[in-house]
């Protein structure tokens, strides 16, 4: 039975089909060819061809309004897929179509009443996003439908296998103490060793995505999608390390709407305003985190640099990591700053380009031209040791998480034996400010933070590595009572995490479909470097596939796993010209790492490929053709 006949199967009443995975392989491949006018590709090879994320993702989009235009399933007989885009296998989509106008309102039943409910928007052409299923259970899905009056119409029962919990994420929460019944949100955590997942208050795991991510893993954005690092695509930095060179804006279905290339060394702070994405990164190429980069997200163009050396002077200017710059937020036309290593939180005004204010203890600053712009407490001075991150509670209210240790620049505080949650008023008029309360937690020397929940009234404590390493607990997450200061459950981790926030997808959007956009990634790497003089000499001795391997092309990206510090060079010989991509700068890793390199700026025409391991080239297989 082909495909076709699969989808014309006449079901039985209040039932359901389900396609899978290699039934959307097949769609894809059915529609693939009416979407290769969106293929953009200069370079030619008889390597592996590799889609784009955004492409297969509209790819797939493109098959589900194909199956809706055929009306073959209604409210009773619904057509559900698990995992529909192939990256998070706690989702489903439902399609069916209906004659008059609903939406539909689900409610995945949870445990203990942590149900997870969603809704779509009117229209009749449904596509109903699933989220909020458990791993490893026939999870039960109550659907509703309901008209423009809010009356529901039809109702039924619905039941979406999930199956077993990804090696990586198993046993992640080891332990929940406290009040079972005490309320919270669903909170998202991003591991250093695990991929991005969602916990209820039992400590289930509601959500995940089955990605590769690197430490700046997958980072929340205001306009309801996620920043994603992509570690399949690296290239060496300016710094001389090995970096991500992709990054992907996606929703939590898994669809890539946009994707951005960037030879710059970006940091693990990032915040977003409408189209304008704020990244961090070096000033010059020899310190790190020093400089605050506005991107356009509708072109990929970086439209402004701030130097932060300009803004703070060359007091604490020494070493290449002198600033620490640990988190970002933004805030009506202001960025709300996070520097570590000097003990500072700061203001930006994004229209003038100037610091508002600092905050720090008073010797900081103490003797400099930003002494003027510090703010001052008549009480005992802040007790802010090496602050991780700071977050707006409302328009007056800052959130700090202090690690509590003294670290290397002087500022009137000592080490203590816990990290703790700071509440600090600001009154920028008065140039003021008063620290409300401090709240001791478990020790951590990085990835600290806090949240506030005003729908709920509660705080998060997020210690995300714990400072004993000894034991099992590695991270710890505390919910706190916003009336009575009262810590009401602890979540100990078996593992690292990086960043933690609300959960709260935007369910109506991803009930839409995306379109078809031919262009989707923005920014390009340099070109090779031209290379003239003599080849090294050649030898037909094969290289390992321990050291070089999985040649494939993403477009225009020609991209190999290589172990860093075992391949010196990569040479594009061709007719009239030679490039040459250097890494000989990489000290030998323990791990293969996938490079990428741009190749459609060569000048057109063929092109052999040589690899220069201990000192002689090795002639690559395959060749390059640029149109």
């Amino acid at each position: 039975m082909n495909l076709r006949e699969k989808l014309f199967v006449e079901v039985r009443k209040g039932t359901k089909v389900t396609l899978s995975e290699s039934d959307l392989n097949k769609m894809d491949r059915m529609y693939e060819r009416e979407l290769a006018q969106y293929d953009n590709r200069k370079v030619m090879t008889p390597y592996r061809k590799e889609p784009k994320r955004a492409f297969l993702a509209q790819l797939r989009d493109y098959a589900f309004e194909r199956i809706l235009d055929r009306h073959l399933y209604t409210f009773s007989h619904v057509l559900v897929i698990p995992n529909p885009y192939g990256v998070a296998k706690q989702t489903a989509l439902i399609l069916f179509n209906s004659s008059k106008e609903y939406k539909v309102r689900y409610r995945v039943f949870g445990d203990n009443g942590n149900d997870f409910v969603g809704e779509s928007s009117y229209t009749t052409r449904h596509r109903v996003a699933i989220l909020g299923l458990y791993f490893e259970r026939s999870n039960t899905v109550d659907l509703s439908l309901i008209d423009r009056e809010g009356k529901v119409v039809k109702h039924r029962v619905i039941r979406i296998f999930v199956s077993e919990v990804p090696e990586n994420q198993k046993d992640l929460v080891m332990e929940v103490e406290g009040d079972k019944s005490a309320a919270m949100p669903l909170l998202a955590v991003n591991g250093a060793a695990f991929s991005p997942l969602v916990f209820d208050a039992d400590g289930a795991i509601r959500y995940s995505m089955q990605l590769r991510t690197y430490k700046m893993g997958m980072i929340p954005m205001p306009n309801g999608h996620v920043l994603l690092a992509d570690r399949t695509a690296n290239i060496v930095n300016s710094m001389g390390k090995i970096q991500p060179c992709r990054y992907h804006e996606m929703d939590y279905m898994g669809r890539v709407y946009r994707t951005y290339i960037l030879n710059e060394p970006i940091g693990t702070a990032l915040a977003q305003h409408d189209s304008s994405l704020y990244l961090v990164t070096s000033s010059d190429g020899e310190h790190y985190n020093d400089c605050i980069l506005t991107m356009d997200m509708n072109t990929g163009e970086i439209v402004r640099r701030i130097k932060l050396i300009d803004l703070l002077g060359e007091k604490y200017h020494t070493g290449k990591e002198w600033l620490l710059f640990s988190a970002m937020e933004y805030h009506a036309g202001k960025l709300l700053l996070t520097f570590k290593r000097i003990h500072t939180i700061a203001q930006l005004d994004l229209e003038s380009g100037k610091l508002d204010w600092v905050l720090a203890p008073k010797s900081i600053w103490q003797d400099t031209e930003l002494e003027a712009i510090a703010l001052k407490t008549e009480g005992a001075d802040i007790e802010m040791g090496r602050p991780d991150k700071a977050v707006w509670m409302d328009e007056h209210e800052l959130l700090i998480y202090s690690t509590g240790t003294k670290g290397a620049v002087d500022g009137g505080y000592n080490d203590a034996e816990h990290s703790a949650v700071l509440r600090v008023s600001i009154d920028e008029a008065a140039g003021t400010y008063v620290q409300e309360s401090k709240k001791d937690c478990l020790k951590t020397m990085q990835f600290g933070s806090a949240l506030y929940t005003k729908e709920y009234n509660k705080y998060f404590h997020l210690t995300g590595i714990t400072q004993d390493r000894t034991t099992e607990l590695h991270s710890q997450i505390q919910l706190v009572n916003g009336e009575n200061g009262e810590v009401e459950k602890t979540f100990k981790l078996t593992k690292n995490f990086l960043w933690a926030w609300e959960f709260h997808p935007d369910i109506p959007s991803f009930c839409v479909g995306m379109g078809l956009h031919d262009q989707t990634e923005f920014g390009k790497l340099p070109t090779p470097e031209e290379f003239h003089g003599a080849m090294p000499e050649k030898t037909d001795q094969r290289i390992r596939g321990t050291f070089f391997g999985n040649v494939h092309l993403c477009e225009n990206l020609l991209q190999y796993s290589m172990l860093p510090g075992a391949v010196e060079k990569l040479y594009f010989k061709g007719e009239h010209k030679t490039y040459v991509q250097d890494y000989s700068q990489l000290r030998m890793g323990r791990r293969k790492e996938i490079f990428a390199v741009q190749v459609d700026g060569l000048e057109p025409g063929e092109y052999d490929m040589y690899l220069q391991f201990q000192g002689k080239i090795r002639k690559l297989r395959n060749e390059l053709r640029v149109k």
